[in-house]
């Protein structure tokens, strides 16, 4: 039997016209929520310093996890994307702590 799979590279789809409308209301949606309790803005003040790095790293992570979920499962996909988000966060951390390369995943 033959076997045909196939991945779709993310850069082909960031210029269609759908994810951008879809990431910009994304972002309005996120951009309209207050934040009220002390705890979560602190988190996201937390997580806001290592937002470039997760954004840098992120893609070396999921050709590292290798993830191809046309074959897997949406379930598996959503995971291991979670799974890279927080090895990107792991890895921005461990970046900051070095004087001359923390640079590099700042804003």
């Amino acid at each position: 039997f033959v076997k045909i799979s196939f991945t779709i590279n993310s850069e082909y789809i960031y210029g269609n016209l759908i994810i951008i409308l879809w990431v910009i209301s994304i972002f309005n949606l996120l951009n309209s929520i207050k934040i009220e309790g002390y705890r979560f803005k602190r988190v996201i003040e937390y997580l806001s310093n290592y937002i470039m790095g997760i954004y840098i790293l992120h893609p070396m992570i999921i050709n590292i996890l290798n993830l191809s979920y046309h074959e897997k499962g949406p379930l598996y996909a959503i995971v291991m994307w979670i799974c890279a988000i927080v090895i990107s966060l792991v890895c921005s951390i461990i970046i900051s702590k070095i004087p001359k390369v923390k640079q590099f995943i700042r804003i």
